[in-house]
């Protein structure tokens, strides 16, 4: 199954941030990014067209989720990263 994502900003997260028009999965795993047209003519198929209607879509491995405690957590710590020595502390 292929899957064609464009009209909106895509991250690729190379060359500087470089955004590309369109992003071509195929089972999963990105195999394309650029054009549009480009990106059909690379299919083997008549892929799943998914316009973002602007929206960003940004590429990611991992599961990008956060914990609000830990976020509470951190908040009340002390940042000590200018001190240099026990007395500075």
């Amino acid at each position: 199954m292929e899957t064609l994502y464009f009209d909106g900003p895509i991250l690729t997260m190379l060359d500087g941030r470089k955004r590309v028009e369109a992003l071509l999965v195929r089972d999963g795993i990105i195999v394309g990014k650029g054009w549009r047209e480009e990106m059909l003519r690379l299919s083997d198929e008549t892929p799943e067209m998914v316009d973002l209607k602007g929206s960003t879509l940004l590429p990611a491995f991992i599961d990008a989720h956060s914990h609000l405690s830990f976020l509470a957590y951190t908040q009340a710590m002390v940042d000590l990263t200018d001190s240099k020595d026990f007395q500075e502390i």
